[in-house]
């Protein structure tokens, strides 16, 4: 090839891109016409999918091994042998079983102010029925002399009313009986618990088991 055909050539854009390419021509006219290319085949470049992490290993828990998160870091729960969903479940059961237990014995004292209050009032009032001659009526006040004016005055009413408060009492107790088994309380000895101190403190006790929630959580 001459000087002048490598001179046409330069000049000749479709030879130029023949050349760039790395193409084979059957001779190239000048001004390029009537041209045959014969171009190598094209390579075919692979598509890189939408989400790349699809084609990375997983292990079992559904951890990707990224290139930003090795796969030793993805299947380390694997490696151990634990299951981290597993292990929170086990961890829930085992709270809701200790507060299941915790609720079978629930068991809360009365105020000790309403205890002494209430039992001071239904021993006074039992002295005023069954004996009220050893009450110190001067020495109450007021007190003293209201109850005098009823004893003397009203006694059959002090009487009824001294056996409605007990009446009462009893079924309060047997309220909070029911209510221990509608709330989870099975336990037989925290029952009688329940049973004995709203007998004796009415709403002191039964207030506290009414206001008990179980299903608040306590984990």
């Amino acid at each position: 090839m001459t000087l002048g055909d490598l001179f046409q050539l330069s000049n000749c854009a479709n030879c130029r891109q023949q050349f760039a390419t790395k193409t084979r021509t059957r001779g190239c006219p000048r001004g390029g016409k009537q041209q045959a290319a014969v171009r190598s085949p094209r390579q075919r470049v692979p598509r890189i999918p939408p989400n790349p992490t699809l084609l990375l290993p997983k292990c079992k828990y559904g951890a990707v091994a990224t290139p930003l998160r090795s796969a030793s870091w993805g299947c380390s729960q694997e490696a151990a042998g634990t299951d981290p969903i597993a292990e929170e479940m086990r961890r829930v059961a085992g709270s809701m079983d200790s507060q299941a237990e915790h609720r079978a014995d629930y068991f809360r004292r009365s105020n000790l102010f309403v205890m002494v209050a209430i039992l001071a009032g239904l021993s006074y009032h039992g002295l005023a029925v069954f004996s009220p001659s050893t009450i110190p009526y001067d020495l109450l006040g007021p007190l003293g002399t209201v109850t005098k004016y009823l004893v003397e005055n009203h006694k059959t009413l002090l009487n009824i009313g001294y056996l409605i408060i007990w009446l009462i009492h009893i079924g309060e107790a047997l309220f909070a009986l029911k209510l221990c088994r509608m709330k989870g309380i099975t336990d037989p000895s925290t029952q009688r618990l329940w049973l004995v101190q709203t007998f004796f403190f009415g709403m002191g006790s039964l207030y506290l088991l009414l206001t008990y929630n179980p299903q608040k959580k306590s984990w």
